[in-house]
């Protein structure tokens, strides 16, 4: 199974494009995640006629729901690294007549001008930049005064996963969020907004409640890394992996990611 950290840094290098394509399709329909976008739209503001940049847009599940908002006297545009996913996305808009534009590049350093948008958001994309102060940075550039910036992303030192060894388990907690470039980044955004000079600030704390297959289904890859560094043992991963699955087949898995919706005006 890939490794999703890999595959989301080196999109457009994978072999399995359609692995990271399910993701985010499957994550857009979790309902803990539907609450949550909902809780975004809701904090960015966005009316008719407004132009709205989502950084980091993927597949484009919210810039094609912004658009319909915004109205044909709007524009949403998407930004994103990587090429294979505008490309997708692109395919997805085909025919839909919205107002959306897509465009490729660094989310550390924005081609667009000052200025030049209502509202800014980002989802789950912070916790891969290896700059995220200089990312916030750019988007308060880009966004007009009295502007809003919506971020989501999460604290994976504080996930929390149901086992028996607690121990182990934070081992395996530990390792996967020291497998992101920022981890732990949605404690980080309050001081990186403050630090930007961003007004009314505001912090709604989440919490993502995986399935059994989608937290497999994304993480395997993962941990089958830190069998490879030894940083956990085949044995006791296969262990841990097996008493999941039955706590799976009774009803009693339950896994939870905590994170941060945080927003703040451009004074």
């Amino acid at each position: 199974m890939q490794n999703l950290v890999q595959g989301f840094k080196n999109v457009d290098l994978t072999d399995d494009v359609e692995f990271l394509f399910h993701i985010l399709d499957t994550a857009d329909q979790i309902e803990s995640f539907q609450f949550c976008k909902q809780r975004m739209l809701e904090l960015l503001q966005v009316k008719a006629g407004d132009h709205i940049l989502d950084v980091g847009c993927g597949l484009g599940h919210e810039v094609r729901r912004l658009a319909q908002i915004v109205g044909s006297s709007g524009r949403v545009v998407g930004f994103d690294y990587s090429e294979v996913m505008l490309k997708e996305a692109r395919k997805r808009t085909e025919g839909l007549n919205l107002p959306i534009e897509y465009y490729q590049g660094d989310a550390q350093a924005l081609n667009f001008p000052d200025n030049s948008f209502a509202g800014c958001r980002s989802e789950r994309v912070f916790s891969y930049l290896s700059n995220p102060q200089a990312a916030v940075a750019e988007m308060v550039r880009v966004l007009r005064p009295g502007g809003h910036i919506v971020i989501l992303d999460f604290y994976l030192d504080a996930m929390v996963i149901d086992s028996r060894d607690q121990n182990l388990t934070r081992r395996i907690v530990h390792y996967l969020s020291d497998s992101f470039p920022n981890g732990t980044i949605g404690a980080k955004l309050p001081a990186i907004f403050r630090d930007s000079g961003l007004d009314e600030i505001t912090i709604v704390p989440h919490t993502l409640l995986p399935t059994y297959e989608f937290f497999t289904f994304i993480y395997n890859g993962v941990l089958n890394k830190a069998t490879d560094t030894g940083v956990i043992s085949e044995s006791e991963l296969s262990w841990w992996k097996n008493e999941l699955e039955k706590a799976h087949k009774v009803g009693k898995f339950f896994a939870a990611f905590t994170g941060f919706i945080v927003s703040g005006r451009k004074v």
